[in-house]
């Protein structure tokens, strides 16, 4: 493998492994948890994925700005 490709391919697999670190062992955890741990749990995962999807949205937004301007 080339440097570019590891530079394009290893940002992509660190973050498909730090999802799956959560993703795998989530059944057991949330089946530990309280319900007042669980809304906590849940609002704190709400804030994060709003949180990405609002970043998402301002750079995609941003592009479309810079294109416009050509």
């Amino acid at each position: 493998m080339t440097t570019a490709a590891w530079r394009r391919w290893l940002p992509r697999l660190l973050l498909l492994a730090f999802c799956l670190s959560l993703v795998l062992p989530l059944p057991r955890y949330l089946a530990g948890l309280q319900s007042g741990e669980f809304g906590l749990w849940l609002g704190r995962l709400a804030w994060v994925a709003g949180l990405s999807a609002l970043i998402l949205l301002l750079g995609l937004l941003g592009r479309w700005l810079a294109r416009r301007r050509g």
